[in-house]
């Protein structure tokens, strides 16, 4: 998790020199987070800038190429996205439904079902609801970027609005508050593929077809991968 106390411009060096021990022990595989905060106390004493947060991620993407093993999956997950080769991306990037998150199955101490923590913003651990609904993406699809919402943006398709953990003032009905940081992300992968010769789905007509065949399976409670609906 990158936060104040290790990724700031003064602990990156610090922070990579770790990750190339990790990688020397063999390890191949990290997944980076930005910090989720329950508060506003926490945000200003740990959280870092939208600046901060894509200056290091992007320091990490440097940082991966040269590093022979261990590799940072958001940026492989996000050209997978990018090539409509999802299927095995995260659940942050699969229009999750904060009432049944179905990449987490927890169960409380009565025994009760319960859902993933990083939605629970009220103290409540909802019980977890037998049949998943898509009303998050549905809403951000159709709401303007002033209001909280994603509609018309590019990168729509792939992100669908991230983690509703991490929404707007704790507002699963949001998109991530971290949209800037997502947004950069998505623009370094699209960048290196064109560099390379590919073509990424953000860039080509068929973007307006698969987001109109995502809503409609969204709209029948459906949630296929865009590796799906483009092949559909």
């Amino acid at each position: 998790t990158l936060h104040r106390r290790n990724a700031t411009a003064a602990q990156l060096p610090r922070l990579a020199a770790w990750f190339r021990q990790l990688d020397a022990l063999g390890v191949t595989s990290v997944r980076l987070h930005a910090l989720e905060s329950e508060n506003e106390t926490v945000r200003s004493l740990y959280g870092l800038t939208e600046r901060e947060n894509v200056e290091a991620m992007l320091f990490f993407a440097g940082v991966e190429a040269a590093l022979p093993r261990l590799r940072f999956d958001l940026f492989r997950e996000a050209e997978w996205l990018l090539a409509g080769r999802d299927q095995g991306v995260s659940c942050v990037w699969r229009a999750c439904d904060p009432y049944t998150t179905s990449a987490v199955r927890g169960i409380e101490g009565n025994g009760q079902r319960s859902n993933c923590g990083r939605t629970n913003k009220e103290g409540i651990d909802f019980e977890k609801s037998d049949t998943p609904g898509y009303e998050r993406a549905l809403m951000l699809q159709r709401t303007p970027f002033e209001a909280g919402g994603c509609s018309g943006c590019r990168f729509f398709i792939f992100c669908k609005g991230q983690c509703p953990g991490t929404a707007i003032d704790g507002d699963w009905r949001n998109r991530s508050e971290h949209c800037g940081l997502w947004f950069a992300l998505f623009e370094h992968v699209e960048r290196t593929m064109v560099l390379r010769g590919d073509v990424p789905l953000s860039q080509s007509q068929e973007r307006f077809a698969i987001e109109g065949r995502l809503v409609a399976a969204w709209s029948r409670g459906e949630n296929p991968s865009i590796g799906e609906v483009v092949t559909s």
